[in-house]
């Protein structure tokens, strides 16, 4: 009976979830370029098979190109996440010495209108769409 009542309670949860539209993905739907414009630039996220991304694009009126690691994480009730480590932070605009700085980027899994999206800010509407 309580295993019951733990997998409703799963079931009800997962629903709000689904509604946000989180999913969870394999990391072989994940693989592919993204594209994401921002206000003072844009960037190009490309996540590889063996678990390396590129990232190259335009802030604040400098280019830059990175890679770096990243890695999936499933959570119960709240779909899948990216974590892009050593991630550039080019929404956070150039620091002082005009470096760009870096960190670990959570990219959370959505589906919009049947395109795996990749959700920076969901606030901002922050979203890496699938160029390929």
């Amino acid at each position: 009976m309580l295993l019951l009542a733990v997998c409703s309670l799963a079931a009800s949860c997962s629903a709000g979830s689904e509604e946000r539209g989180r999913i969870r993905a394999a990391k072989e739907q994940l693989i592919g370029l993204y594209g994401l414009n921002l206000d003072h630039g844009f960037e190009r996220l490309e996540l590889k098979d063996h678990g390396i991304y590129v990232q190259d694009g335009m802030s604040s009126g400098r280019q830059f190109h990175h890679e770096g690691h990243w890695k999936i994480a499933d959570h119960l009730l709240d779909g899948t996440e990216v974590i892009l480590s050593g991630a550039l932070q080019s929404d956070s605009g150039l620091t002082k010495d005009r470096t760009l700085t870096s960190g670990e980027i959570a990219l959370r899994v959505h589906e919009r209108e049947g395109k795996i999206v990749l959700t920076r800010n969901e606030v901002a509407d922050w979203d890496y769409s699938r160029l390929k």
